[in-house]
């Protein structure tokens, strides 16, 4: 008796180890890819794979306040998935499955950047001023008086924006056509850890740099001119930022020599 009673215990543990795999299995293992980031107004696609769901229902879903919004339900195990077009901003994706009493089983998820074009208006919370042609529309100005050396004029710091595109002018204090002594002026676009780009123009022409950005890092506006004297020169900004961010806040600081 004894020996049938082990090999019935035996053979209650072996049914209770096989139990196991089976259990895991209504537990699906869910994978989704996201691109680095996505462009505003623009689709995006998304990657995803699904193994050992079973019955389950699979759905891509974005959140939306505290809500998860089911944008297509899925029924491939492997496949892509064209979101619509979003606005700027960072957006919570998961790919989710569900039983069929509606109780969730399963999900993962990735957060989808989404950049768009912001100009300095919005990025810079600094003074602008209105200044006839050929500044009209260049409303950051900022004034250096250094015949030699290079100048700060504006540094950025942890802005989520991944490239910036600037237009510039070094014009005059006064508007006359010529700046006596400055033969030129150079607009460097600062990176952290990266080299500075740079375009060079003469005074009352429009030059233009711009790049890509260290996501989060700093990034700082340099002018120099070259010139046999220190004489004054006013320069003439606009330009644009790619970012993912809704609520722009003020990231700039004026910079100094």
């Amino acid at each position: 008796m004894r020996r049938i009673a082990c090999l019935v215990g035996l053979a209650l543990s072996a049914s209770m180890l096989a139990a196991s795999p089976v259990d895991a299995a209504g537990h699906p293992t869910l994978h989704l890819k996201v691109p680095a980031h996505a462009h505003a107004n623009k689709a995006a696609t998304v990657t995803y794979s699904v193994s050992g769901a079973g019955s389950d229902a699979v759905a891509l879903q974005r959140l939306s306040g505290t809500t998860w919004q089911t944008v297509k339900k899925l029924h491939s195990t492997t496949g892509t998935v064209t979101l619509p077009a979003l606005q700027i901003g960072v957006y919570d994706l998961r790919l989710a499955a569900y039983t069929t009493h509606g109780q969730l089983v399963s999900a993962v998820g990735h957060k989808l950047r989404v950049f768009g074009k912001v100009k300095f208006a919005q990025l810079f919370n600094l003074p602008t001023h209105a200044y006839s042609t050929p500044a009209a529309n260049f409303h950051y100005t900022f004034q250096f008086y250094n015949g030699r050396g290079t100048y700060t004029a504006l540094v950025v710091k942890n802005a989520p924006c991944d490239s910036v595109h600037i237009q510039f002018i070094p014009g005059t204090d006064s508007g006359t056509s010529t700046v006596v002594g400055v033969s030129s002026g150079t607009l460097y676009l600062g990176r952290h850890n990266r080299s500075k780009l740079h375009a060079t123009v003469a005074p009352q022409h429009v030059g233009r740099v711009g790049g890509p950005l260290d996501l989060n890092g700093a990034w700082s506006l340099l002018v120099a001119q070259a010139a046999s004297g220190g004489q004054l020169m006013t320069w003439y900004v606009n330009g644009f930022a790619d970012c993912d961010a809704q609520g722009i806040t003020t990231w700039a600081t004026p910079g100094s020599d």
